[in-house]
């Protein structure tokens, strides 16, 4: 989707409580007529985070998250959306500007359009009025909204955000989602989990009303994902990315006697 080179230029995991720094290049959207905005939604509560992209050249975006924006962000799994507004032009507002009549600029959310020329005041006005045609008062400038960018969704997925331990003086849990979740869906396979491990949810779903050939099959998955955890952080050599069992597979023998022994299969 779009025309990136990198699909997901921020790696696999972020740091809550770290600086966020990142570029995005594009051919087709220039930043003197598009707005570039990150959205991430986690688990719980403060688990949100919007990023508005800045200017970095003829067509490049430069996306910023200072530490104070990150470090709310409780750890875990997250889903990513970046998305392009066409804000025509419009320029982010500016303190003590004189404004002509006709000229746009972008408040966050709508583009604005001066009715009455003059000059800006010092700090932006808050709120700004986001309803169609209607006004906001900037100190002798008059802006009338019209509207919201053209949005274009470019790309989505996942990312760990990984709590930042630097502070804690309390036990950490140090594994990752992949490791937690693989450890368990393992206890309840195994017939040793307590209830935190029943209750667990992978996509949704308790781990507790997952049959057997679906724990499985997450089995596999997560294993072959903490696999690469490991070599990519260099606790494994590459070559161990060799898989060397049909994990996942119902016809795997190791499977099948875990499939025969979980609790409450008859078959």
């Amino acid at each position: 989707m779009g025309d990136r080179q990198i699909r997901q230029p921020f790696g696999p995991k972020l740091v809550a409580g770290d600086d966020w720094s990142w570029k995005e290049s594009f051919d087709r959207y220039s930043p003197a007529l598009y707005t570039l905005k990150y959205f991430f939604r986690g688990p719980g509560t403060d688990a949100a985070l919007n990023l508005t992209a800045s200017p970095f050249g003829s067509n490049e975006f430069l996306v910023t998250a200072p530490a104070a924006e990150t470090s709310p962000l409780v750890a875990g799994v997250y889903a990513w959306q970046e998305c392009i507004f066409n804000t025509l032009g419009a320029q982010p507002w500016e303190p003590s500007t004189a404004y002509a009549l006709g000229a746009l600029v972008y408040d966050g959310e709508c583009i604005q359009k001066c009715t009455t020329a003059g000059t800006s005041g010092s700090s932006a006005p808050s709120p700004w009025n986001d309803t169609l045609n209607q006004t906001t008062t900037d100190n002798t400038v008059v802006w009338t909204c019209q509207g919201p960018g053209v949005r274009r969704e470019l790309d989505r997925g996942q990312v760990e955000i990984i709590a930042d331990i630097s502070g804690e003086t309390a036990p950490v849990d140090g594994r990752s989602w992949v490791k937690i979740s693989l450890d368990a869906v393992r206890a309840v396979i195994q017939g040793r989990a307590g209830r935190i491990e029943r209750q667990y949810m992978i996509a949704g779903r308790e781990l507790q009303v997952m049959d057997p050939l679906e724990l499985m099959k997450w089995e596999g998955h997560l294993t072959a994902r903490y696999r690469r955890e490991l070599i990519e952080s260099g606790q494994l050599s590459q070559s161990y990315n060799q898989v060397r069992g049909a994990f996942g597979d119902p016809t795997d023998p190791v499977l099948q006697r875990l499939w025969k022994n979980y609790p409450g299969n008859s078959q």
